[in-house]
């Protein structure tokens, strides 16, 4: 069986999108599987990571740098954003 969310969705007064997608690591260059944001809400500075369908989420997976590669259209807009090895 499988669980099933629902959430109330807001309106976002402000978005960055963070260009820098690494994660300091010694050894491999990390990044997140997602595009990091900061964004405001309620007055309230939180930051994210920007998925498909112009979802924001709490948390990103971690992978090395050269998996990352996807297109995140922006809902809205005619924008998309393109990262490929860790270049956004």
């Amino acid at each position: 069986m499988r669980t099933l969310y629902g959430v109330t969705c807001k309106s976002i007064e402000k978005i960055e999108i963070s260009l820098t997608n690494s994660v300091s690591n010694d050894s491999n260059e990390l990044c997140f599987r997602d595009q990091p944001v900061t964004y405001t809400i309620d007055k309230e500075i939180k930051k994210g990571y920007l998925i498909n369908d112009g979802i924001i989420k709490p948390n990103s997976e971690v992978l090395l740098c050269e998996y990352v590669t996807s297109s995140i259209q922006l809902p809205n807009k005619e924008i998309t954003i393109h990262r490929k090895n860790d270049k956004t």
